[in-house]
Formats: C-alpha cells, structure tokens, sequence
C-alpha cells in the first residue's frame, strides 16, 4: 500500500506510471548517472545576494513590454522563496514559458539583448531549474534503488540465457580496463590499435570516452599513441540514446590540440554569408566567447555556387528568411499547428509553381528538408503534407513495430504461415499489403478458381519464407504491390516502413 512506501516511491506512485517509465528509460541509457541535486547549488541560489540582485533588475520597469509583463511575478517569487529560506516551496507552474519559451515577448525589443545577458536575469534562469528539483531528492533516490534493482534483474535474465548487449560490452570493457590487470589490458589493446580515428564524437557517452582516454593515456595520465577526436557539440543530438555533450568538453579540454573547421563545403556561398549575418545580428543573445558550445564565423567553400537555388530563373537573393505570423493564437497548442500549417502550405506552393529550380533541375519533394523540435512535430506536420499530396518520409522516435502497418503485416504473415488456413489467408488479402477490397472479397466466394489461384501464391510465399528469410517475402509483396502502395496516402513512408519492418524481423530471425 501507499502508506508502507517511503517517501521517493510515494512521490513516483504519485508521478504515474508514464513519468516513471520515461525517467527508468533515461536512467538505463549508457553512461548516464543518477545524482542527487549538489546542496552547494541551492546554497548558492538561496544566498540573500542574490535576491538583492533581482530586486535591482526589477527596479526598472521601463525594460518589460508591460508594467504588469509575466516575468516580473516570476522574478518576485524567486525573490520571495530566497527571502523565506525554504527552497521547497512550489514555484508557479508557467516560469518555463515566461522565462525561456516566450521571453522575446515579455521585454521590449530595443532592451531585449541586454536582457538577456544580464547576470540577474541570467541567474534567475539558473535559478528556477535549480529550484523545480530541490523539493524531491528523494525521488532521485527511489529512481536509483528501482534502477539497481532492474539492472540486476536483466544481467541474471541475459546471463541465464547466455546473451550480452552492445550495451553491456561497454560496461565489461570499461569495468576491465579500470578493475584489477586493467593498466596491462589497456596496453595490449593500445599495442593493437595505436592510432585511432573517433568521428561524430559528440555522441559519445562518459563511458565511451572513460575506455579511450585509458586507451591513449598511461597509467601516469600522460598521453601516448594518437586519438584523433572529431566532433561539433552543435550536433549533439543523441542524449536519448546515451550521447553527452559535457563528454565532448572534457576530451576537448583534455587535448593537447584542439584544430577547428572553418569551411563549410556544403551550403552555398549566400546562405553562409546570411547565417554569418545572423549570428552577428543576434550577438551576446545567440552566445557569447565564454560559452563552451558558442556560434562561430565560418567560410564557404563555394562548391555548390554553380548550382544555385533558382526562382524564375534568377539566382535566390535571399537564402534566409524568417516567416512572421501575422495573427498569432493564444493557445501554444493553436500556434504550434498554425506553423506547420503555414509550413505545409508554403511547401506545397514551392513544389506546385515550378518556379524554382536547383542548377537545371526543377526543385523536387526530396530537394526540401523540415527540422523541428518534437517528433510529435515531425508526424503532424508529414500528416499535413501527405493531405497536401507532397510525399515525404520523416524520422520519429515512435517504433516501427507500434505503426498500423507493422499490424497489418503481422496479420499478412500470419497468412503465409498458415497459407492452407483460408480465414487467415482472407484476413491478409484484406491488408493493403493483400490489396482486396471488401467487394473483392466477396466475390472469391463464389469465384473458386479465383480462391485457388489466391491460396496458391500465399503457399509460394510460405516456401520462400522458409527457403529465403522473411525479408525475401516481403520484398517480393513490394515488387508485386508496391507501386498500389505508393500511390496511397503516404505511401513513399509505407514502403520504407515496410522496408524496415522487414530487415528488423531478418535480423531477429
């Protein structure tokens, strides 16, 4: 019961199961700790200092949008919780929108910069995140024990049955090379590999890089062989899969040569000039020169200049452009779908007025590409385009396997398999990957020879199943219906589902 358990499993239980299940993913991903929340930084937010420093920033209101602006009642009550000593009172519920997602909003333009690089506002940014999680260290604590207790289980689960993870290689390697013989594993492995070549490095995990750097490092910690580290932390994107950028700055901070690219090879000349602009326009706001992940001035290489975004014929004046709406919803929900609304329509008009055009070829749907922030973004937004009857496929985090399609092949399967049992086999023949429709059907009840010539190919299939993988079967359905399914609603993303379905069940095969 509730009453028996302690206070961090009281608070989980209270959480619900899905904010449970999120942080127990988080928690399992390679080289990520669970840490109670360092008292030293509560110390620091909570110093009287500090509160003095926000009062002053407040003392001057001609700086907001309003007198009354959102951020104010946000600064005042991080001012109160200082001023009453408990870090555990519950700050409001909408600090994040006022002071990150909707701060342009609440100062006026010309004040905005400075604003923003304010150290008072500066740290009450700090502050809130330090403050949102200084009432439950406990639940770190239960979210640690649960942890330990399943990672226990799945090692006795994989053991038993004679399995090892890519994940639990890495954690063998590492417990070898820092346990007992470790220095002497590290030098035979060093012998055998003395020079390594580590690309896209900013996702590497803490553990990763732990096994490298005792690699190219002797037991002094002076540095021997050659790692040669390449990376951007601007594109570290794979936190969710175990990538930590902070990873990246201790190698970078650790090298004894540290070289940069400065030349873009891939974008035009117009558009690095632009973006150049813009970094420059945005200042301190964007970053300043002591942030460890900072924008920097770069080159182009002009490799793509012959062949230029083209509108009417004439070359793209202006390869930027920031799209401004003019009636903006109250509802962040609303402004979300506006935008991918506007996104969509304004991708549909490019591709249909075969105005542009890419050196001599005309622009086409693959030519374009859409960056956003949430995946749930991406399907909205591949849902607005497929209305629009602009084909695309886009990279989301959902499994394949929780997709319609990964259903309705399991049911086409389940025909092959049992190609002599007539109610599965009419079961697939009612998937798009069989193709019937409901009068179809009906009508191979009356047509025998019809049924037979249908029943037969479900029996071929099965022996090719069996002869060949699962993968073969399914590329043989996509060479005798793809072209039927591609002509559906987004049927360019069906086949590489269908695609990808097929090599994830080969390979489990």
């Amino acid at each position: 019961s509730a009453e028996t358990l302690d206070a961090g499993a009281r608070a989980w239980l209270a959480a619900g199961r899905d904010a449970l299940v999120q942080a127990m993913e988080r928690a399992l991903s390679p080289g990520i700790d669970i840490r109670e929340l360092d008292p030293h930084l509560i110390d620091e937010v909570m110093h009287p200092l500090q509160a003095q420093r926000l009062r002053e920033f407040l003392d001057d209101r001609t700086k907001f949008t309003k007198s009354n602006s959102a951020i104010i009642a946000v600064l005042e009550e991080v001012v109160h919780v200082i001023d009453g000593g408990d870090p555990e009172v519950p700050l409001r519920k909408d600090w994040r929108k006022h002071l990150f997602d909707e701060v342009h909003k609440q100062f006026k333009p010309a004040q905005l910069e400075a604003a923003l690089v304010h150290p008072a506002l500066r740290f009450a940014r700090r502050a809130v995140q330090v403050l949102a999680h200084a009432g439950a260290p406990h639940k770190a604590l239960a979210l640690k024990r649960f942890r330990d207790r399943l990672v226990v289980q799945r090692e006795r689960y994989l053991r038993e049955r004679g399995l090892l993870t890519f994940d639990a290689q890495i954690a063998r390697v590492h417990g070898a090379l820092h346990g007992d013989g470790g220095a002497a594993f590290a030098m035979r492995l060093h012998d055998a590999w003395p020079v390594m070549l580590v690309d896209e490095f900013q996702d590497t995990d803490a553990q990763q890089f732990a096994i490298l750097d005792r690699l190219y490092r002797d037991a002094d910690g002076i540095p021997r062989g050659r790692l040669v580290m390449i990376g951007d932390p601007k594109q570290a994107i794979y936190r969710f899969r175990g990538g930590d950028v902070q990873a990246y700055l201790a190698a970078r901070a650790g090298a004894d040569t540290v070289l940069h690219l400065s030349t873009n090879f891939r974008s035009s000349t117009a558009l690095v000039n632009a973006l150049n602009e813009w970094h420059d326009a945005a200042g301190a706001v964007l970053s300043q020169v002591s942030d460890a992940i900072r924008a920097e001035p770069v080159v182009a290489a002009g490799h793509t200049d012959a062949s230029p975004l083209l509108e009417d014929g004439v070359a793209c004046a202006r390869p930027l452009v920031f799209h401004l709406q003019d009636e903006i919803p109250a509802n962040a929900d609303a402004r979300c779908d506006a935008a991918l609304r506007a996104c969509a329509n304004q991708i549909a008009d490019m591709l249909g007025s075969r105005k542009q055009c890419i050196g001599a070829d005309a622009l086409r749907p693959g030519d374009i590409a859409v960056l956003l922030p949430r995946h749930s973004h991406v399907a909205r937004l591949r849902e607005l385009l497929c209305e629009r009857a602009v084909p695309c496929v886009g990279a989301g985090r959902d499994s394949v396997f929780t997709t319609e399609l990964a259903r309705e092949l399991q049911i086409f399967l389940h025909g092959v398999e049992h190609a002599r049992h007539e109610p599965a086999v009419r079961a697939a023949l009612a998937t798009r990957l069989g193709g019937a429709t409901f009068d179809s059907l009906l009508a191979l009840h009356d047509d025998a020879p019809r049924w037979q010539q249908m029943a037969q190919r479900f029996v071929r299939l099965r022996a090719r199943w069996h002869a060949a993988g699962v993968l073969a079967v399914i590329r043989d359905v996509m060479a005798e219906s793809g072209a039927e399914l591609a002509r559906l609603p987004d049927g360019e993303r069906l086949l590489t589902d269908l695609r990808h379905l097929g090599e994830l069940l080969q390979e489990a095969s």
